[in-house]
């Protein structure tokens, strides 16, 4: 992975108190976000966001003003800033990512038994990846497609386009490391849990 980019993981267990001044002074002109969520979803909306603020601020000595407003939908977006930043969380687990002078998306996923459905592979996979999938043994090809799902994941986030875009127009087989257009780095955080960061030049994000 590029130097420009910085990946950082962490677990949702255990709860901070966050005070108003907290949260206003960590998201910025994103606060409206967070009036209608769940207890739990607004812990796991500022810790992922606070992760981001340690890169920024910690790792890469910028100043923080926070987060672009964008309401229900859209990546997050950082408030003065033309960095890229994508965040992604799985049951207990979030990650997050921050990239400069490209595009990034990520993604991490549990391995689990909605991969077998035959109705999900036929929504998320080409053709191609139709027929991989079926010459594999029933454990290989659930942890294979939850590889491939995080890859297609992370691919369209960092086209800012979230699941707005077909998975099935996203071809595996096109995303080699190699490609000047994307970069794809996948690796396992534990023995079930699939991560991927890609990374592209020329992004088309708002």
């Amino acid at each position: 992975m590029p130097g420009h980019i910085i990946v950082r993981q962490s677990s949702l267990s255990g709860r901070r108190a966050w005070s108003v001044q907290d949260a206003d002074e960590l998201l910025g002109d994103d606060i409206t976000a967070c009036r209608d969520m769940s207890a739990a979803r607004r812990e796991q909306y500022l810790k992922s966001r606070s992760l981001i603020r340690d890169i920024v601020v910690n790792e890469l000595g910028d100043a923080w003003h926070g987060f672009q407003h964008k309401g229900q939908t859209g990546p997050p977006r950082l408030r003065d800033s033309s960095r890229s930043v994508s965040i992604t969380h799985c049951g207990a687990h979030v990650a997050v990512a921050v990239a400069s002078g490209v595009e990034v998306g990520i993604d991490i996923e549990r391995t689990d038994a909605v991969f077998d459905s035959p109705s999900l592979q036929r929504r998320m996979c080409t053709p191609g990846e139709l027929a991989r999938a079926a010459s594999m043994r029933p454990l290989e090809r659930r942890r294979w497609l939850t590889r491939l799902w995080t890859v297609k994941e992370a691919y369209v986030k960092s086209r800012g386009r979230g699941l707005s875009l077909d998975l099935r127009a996203v071809d595996s087989a096109d995303l080699p490391a190699h490609r000047r257009s994307a970069w794809v780095s996948t690796e396992s955080v534990c023995a079930d849990v699939a991560l991927t960061v890609v990374w592209a030049e020329g992004g088309s994000r708002p």
